[in-house]
């Protein structure tokens, strides 16, 4: 059986299982990459759809696609060529401006990974699409309020300054006054969104969501990079490898205990 992987926040593939199972047996793909059968199904980490624990994880090697070959350049002369350029320039002129102006589908979906390798998926989350260009001006200050604010509170012992410090470094902080969105969707009952938004553009993906897990509650939140580039429909996952806690690529933000203690 063949498989997708999802890579860097999008799927790659499809790898033969084959090649999968020496990779995790030899440690050098790991276990906990989010994978499907390439003819669709739940995503769910590797080591589970077929059952071999890997050691240390490398990203699969990209499929490169040959290049087509050049056209050969045109031999008319005179009036042939001078129609031929207006035809093409009146494409790129129209090109251009239908890709600034067409709308692309984005699909996606907001779920989590358990330990025990169950796909929570995350009902009634709002997605939303923020501009680039808003959400700048909003980082650099949020950046500055922590830096301020660390150094006014770092050496008091008074517990609501405590307090106050622990809430720079939680996603929390950043979701309290977040920019006005452009675009926004609720997830379903299996987390899944839609929504239309443009092919060309920089805009930052935003969602939080909280699940109850006995008598404690986990928090979860997502803040990064996203575009279309041009093309006409994409599809997006929010899980456990693009959290704001883990430094995933793309990400604005890193948010979580672990970077107050460091501080």
């Amino acid at each position: 059986m063949n498989y997708s992987l999802w890579i860097n926040g999008k799927e790659e593939g499809p790898y033969a299982g084959q090649d999968l199972e020496n990779a995790l047996a030899g440690g050098s793909l790991d276990g906990n990459t989010l994978a499907r059968p390439a003819d669709g199904g739940d995503w769910k980490p590797l080591h589970i759809l077929i059952a071999i624990k890997a050691r240390q994880p490398i990203t699969p090697p990209k499929v490169v696609p040959k290049p087509s070959a050049a056209r050969k350049p045109a031999t008319s002369m005179g009036i042939g060529i001078a129609a031929g350029v207006l035809l093409l320039a009146g494409l790129i002129v129209g090109w251009f401006y239908l890709s600034g102006h067409a709308s692309g589908q984005l699909n996606g979906q907001v779920f989590i990974a358990t330990k025990g390798g169950l796909n929570v998926k995350l009902g009634q989350v709002e997605v939303v699409l923020i501009p680039v260009k808003r959400v700048s001006p909003w980082i650099h200050h949020k950046a500055e309020v922590i830096d301020s604010e660390s150094a006014r509170l770092k050496n008091s012992v008074n517990p609501d300054d405590m307090k106050a410090l622990v809430h720079l470094f939680d996603a929390d902080f950043y979701f309290e006054d977040l920019p006005r969105p452009d675009f926004s969707a609720l997830t379903d009952a299996d987390g899944k969104f839609s929504m239309k938004v443009p092919r060309n553009g920089k805009y930052i993906v935003a969602a939080r969501a909280r699940r109850s897990v006995g008598e404690e509650e986990e928090k979860y939140a997502w803040l990064f990079d996203f575009s279309m580039d041009g093309a006409p429909d994409k599809t997006i996952m929010l899980s456990n490898n693009n959290l704001t806690t883990t430094g995933a690529p793309g990400n604005i933000v890193l948010t979580g205990e672990q970077l107050f203690h460091s501080r």
